[in-house]
């Protein structure tokens, strides 16, 4: 697993790969990361899904959150502001998706 500062210009930078996908770490905020998946075949570069996520333990278990993709969050300082929320909230023992889902189920209601 690649670790890096994760940088606005890093990020902009970093190059999707050929095929799968790559998980790179920020060095600043253990447990915040960018994941990049390949574009489909056939289409250009810019196409790869970029996705911010945190992973984390609450309650001895192991949480690897969806924080959301570049396009919806495209400021690294706002993704990484989510992650230390997130990652808050798990070492006082709260699961934010857990919580995220109870919140759309109150609210469908």
């Amino acid at each position: 697993m690649p670790t890096m500062k994760l940088t606005q210009a890093a990020v902009d930078r970093i190059k999707p790969p050929a095929s799968g996908r790559v998980e790179i770490w920020d060095s600043q905020l253990p447990g915040f990361g960018l994941r990049i998946s390949a574009p489909r075949p056939g289409r250009p570069e810019r196409d790869a899904r970029r996705v911010w996520m945190a992973f984390y333990r609450v309650a001895g278990r192991t949480v690897r959150e969806t924080i959301g993709t570049t396009a919806v969050i495209p400021n690294v300082a706002e993704a990484r502001e989510a992650a230390r929320q997130s990652i808050k909230k798990a070492r006082e023992g709260i699961n934010p998706i857990e919580t995220r889902r109870a919140e759309r189920a109150a609210a469908e209601r």
